[in-house]
């Protein structure tokens, strides 16, 4: 038989030196410390436990003579489930009167058995449970620890059905649920909404005076078979892990105060009685803490729920291809979506109400001008109309539609990847954005899969002949390699997969980019982290055909470097990256061995784009400061600057450039709100001005903008979405967009994992690369082809 872990946890093992009560009496049992012996007393449901080193003359100790009783008393925690009697444990001087001001050293062991089936029945597992302990009107929290339980405020399960806690004094102890040892207070009726979040069941409940606002989140799988009880308390909700499956928490903002279950001494019980789709009742009973404090709240709900109000959503309507994409949020940002449909959609008269389901959009030929798709983004997670098992079905209610102006509502369910369901039902407004459209096409070919080890990042150039392709693998001998595979222009593998390993830790999360040169001097940049202060930016010359690592230049702190050649003189590399005050620029010689200085722009900038100006010697740098974004000039060869700062917006982000062949023009990318939604807004620059052209295009857009590759027919644009498209500019009506938008999740070809989306490169004859890190899923390629 497995012996008592009690035994173990505090080894007051009954010595012949020791005072020891028999127990036989099953409501009062009493001893008289004696100095120099253990004391034990046992009263059947209860033991307590005095070392003889608590018993002594000194202060705090329990005196030699003092009688210590121990009996059940009355039900002291009236809004709580009490699994427990009620034990008082009293001391007494040698003339009966009350002993006080005790502070034991050691602490004594209280152990106390409670009823383990009530609990199981309740709902209540071991670390759901609380000790309390009353002493006059005050009541101490013990909550559950696995571990030896720490003296005054945890209790640990030594065995199933009993308690233990480690005591420096005595008063009133039992087992619950929650509760305060107070009257719960008179019942206040609250109503509200239920809404479905990940998994989770959301109450959205408040008073008639709107005094009090009560938010309660418990797994939806709770909700299913009622009625339950569930137990709220510090426990039931970690923290360090907010999407946890078992979560449950309560959070009451009353009085200007935020009051949470998840805090120590927090203890309230859910009784929920009835539940059918969005119409609940039942209560909350029990105390929370004060957010981040002591105070403490009773509480004593009824509550009801019926239908959520919709959420309120803008954004703007955008025409391209004969394809409508709409996209829309909420004010706050939190919850994203895209409806793609064909641009006859919808139709007078209204309201006309399209659905979306998994019959309406084939993934498998995405371009399909009947298609059409619902992606909602809600916490991370993108759930979608194309799923047919379990069923996601969605109604988009036009209520009017002019020229991209309208109005409507979205209801029914869409479905992650996982098959989690998420309820919607959202109202919208729309305004009509300027998505540009200088005809032509843009397409892709299906993914290339290269490798199916881990690829952090990646890179790509064109060397003429093929595109060479790179990413940052698992860690290999001491870091992490650079993997080099060459790819045709026809977008499939050349020669054998190579790579090297460079001396410097380089990270995913620090960016990654490479520059080569006309003779085929391969540079790639990246950095040992994401912290400006504290990385380090290392610039890697590679001879990839052999393959060997020619030099390793060690730059200076940093992160998210890129780099471009510029032709300017005998050639060099120019490398820009964000530091912890803005944004430095460096140059690499046309052999890739010498090293300039570093030189410091744009002060208190996050660097955003890096371009060459064409035969210019002069590249363009930029990126938002927080007031906007802002751009300099340097002078290639030199690394001076050229003129002054200057604006490309003064409001929102953005900050992307690159320089267009076509036009010769350089195109920048700021950003521009379209209702809620924040879309990206491309702007023409002349080499060598600061001046910026009137004409300007709204895209697509769904992120911010962050790759970029030059082409010459074209400039091809990305975000981390891995929504791809393809620009040019025109000196006499503005930049204009070839094709329409290819969205990564409406097209399938999603598959870049990192922060900063795929890499892109061109081959200067309509065809772009993009290079996909996917993390645990390895290395993809894609090709796309652009025709004006």
């Amino acid at each position: 038989m497995r012996a008592r872990l009690w035994l173990a946890l505090l080894p007051l093992i009954l010595l012949a030196a020791c005072r020891l009560d028999d127990g036989d009496s099953p409501t009062l049992v009493k001893a008289t410390a004696v100095s120099g012996q253990d004391m034990v007393l046992n009263i059947g449901y209860a033991r307590v436990e005095i070392g003889r080193n608590a018993i002594g003359t000194g202060a705090g100790q329990l005196a030699p003579g003092s009688i210590v009783s121990l009996t059940a008393t009355g039900n002291f925690v009236e809004n709580a489930h009490v699994y427990s009697p009620v034990l008082r444990v009293h001391v007494s001087d040698a003339a009966g009167v009350d002993v006080s001001g005790l502070s034991l050293s050691p602490p004594a062991a209280v152990f106390l058995r409670y009823d383990l089936d009530a609990a199981g029945r309740d709902g209540n597992a071991v670390e759901n449970l609380l000790v309390l302990k009353k002493t006059g009107a005050a009541t101490t929290t013990f909550i559950y620890s696995a571990t030896l339980p720490v003296t005054d405020s945890q209790f640990t399960n030594p065995e199933p059905g009993w308690t233990l806690v480690h005591v420096t004094s005595f008063s009133d102890f039992a087992v619950t649920d929650g509760g305060s040892g107070e009257p719960a207070p008179e019942p206040v009726d609250l109503d509200g909404t239920v809404s479905t979040v990940l998994g989770f069941t959301v109450f959205e409940l408040e008073n008639a005076g709107q005094t009090i606002e009560a938010n309660l989140a418990v797994p939806t799988s709770l909700t299913t078979t009622v009625p339950t009880v569930q137990a709220l308390n510090d426990a039931s909700y970690d923290a360090t892990n907010p999407s946890g499956a078992t979560n449950r928490i309560l959070t009451v903002a009353t009085g200007g105060v935020d009051y949470t279950t998840d805090a120590p001494g927090a203890g309230v019980t859910l009784s929920l009685d009835t539940f059918s789709g969005v119409n609940s009742s039942g209560t909350l009973v029990g105390v929370l803490v004060e957010d981040g404090g002591t105070d403490t709240l009773n509480i004593n709900y009824e509550f009801t729920t019926d239908s959520a109000g919709a959420i309120t959503l803008a954004g703007a309507v955008t025409d391209l291809g004969g394809r409508r994409t709409i996209q829309l949020s909420d004010s706050g940002q939190t919850i994203s979506v895209a409806i793609i449909m064909p641009d006859t959609l919808p139709a007078a008269p209204f309201p006309d109400t399209i659905n979306f389901d998994a019959a309406s959009f084939n993934a498998a030929t995405p371009l399909d001008p009947s298609g059409r798709l619902i992606t909602v983004s809600q916490g991370g997670t993108n759930y979608t109309s194309d799923v047919a098992s379990p069923a996601a079905d969605v109604d988009v209610t036009f209520a009017s539609f002019a020229s991209g102006v309208s109005s409507g509502g979205i209801t029914g369910t869409v479905v992650s990847d996982s098959g989690a369901p998420l309820v919607i039902n959202f109202t919208f407004t729309t305004v009509a954005a300027n998505g540009g459209g200088g005809g032509g096409t843009f397409t892709n070919d299906a993914p290339v899969y290269v490798d199916t080890d881990p690829a952090v990042e990646s890179a790509v150039v064109f060397d003429g002949t093929n595109f060479v392709a790179l990413w940052l693998s698992d860690v290999g001998t001491t870091n992490r390699t650079i993997e080099i595979q060459q790819v045709t222009t026809a977008g499939v593998e050349s020669g054998a997969q190579v790579s090297v390993e460079p001396t410097a830790a380089l990270q995913g999360s620090g960016g990654m980019a490479a520059a080569i040169s006309p003779t085929d001097v391969l540079v790639v940049v990246g950095a040992t982290g994401s912290n400006p202060a504290t990385s380090t930016v290392v610039a890697l010359v590679v001879d990839y055909t052999t393959p060997s690592l020619v030099q390793q230049h060690t730059i200076g702190n940093g992160t998210f470097p890129r780099v471009v050649w510029n032709n300017a003189g005998t050639g060099q590399f120019v490398i820009a990256y964000t530091t912890g005050t803005g944004v430095s620029l460096n140059t690499l010689d046309a052999t890739g061995a010498t090293l300039s200085s570093a030189s410091a722009f744009l002060p208190g900038a996050i660097l955003g784009g890096l371009a060459s100006g064409g035969a210019a010697d002069e590249v363009l740098i930029s990126g938002p400061d927080g007031t906007g974004v802002r751009a300099q000039l340097v002078v290639a060869t030199t690394a001076a600057a050229s003129g002054s700062a200057f604006d490309i917006s003064t409001t929102l982000g953005g900050g992307l450039c690159a320089f267009d062949i076509v036009s010769g023009r350089y195109l920048v990318l700021a950003e521009q709100q379209n209702g809620f939604v924040v879309s990206p807004l491309l702007r023409q620059l002349p080499v060598g001005g600061s001046t910026l052209d009137a004409q300007s295009i709204v895209l697509v857009g769904f992120e911010a903008l962050t790759q970029a590759a030059t082409g010459d027919n074209a400039v091809m644009l990305c975000d981390p979405s891995s929504d791809f498209h393809a620009v040019v500019g025109d000196t006499t009506t503005g930049p204009e967009q070839i094709g329409s938008a290819i969205i990564g999740a409406y097209s399938g070809i999603d598959l870049d994992t990192s922060s900063d989306g795929p890499a892109l490169a061109s081959d200067g004859a309509g065809h772009f690369l993009a290079a996909c890190a996917r993390g645990a899923g390895g290395f993809s390629v894609i090709r796309f082809t652009v025709t004006p």
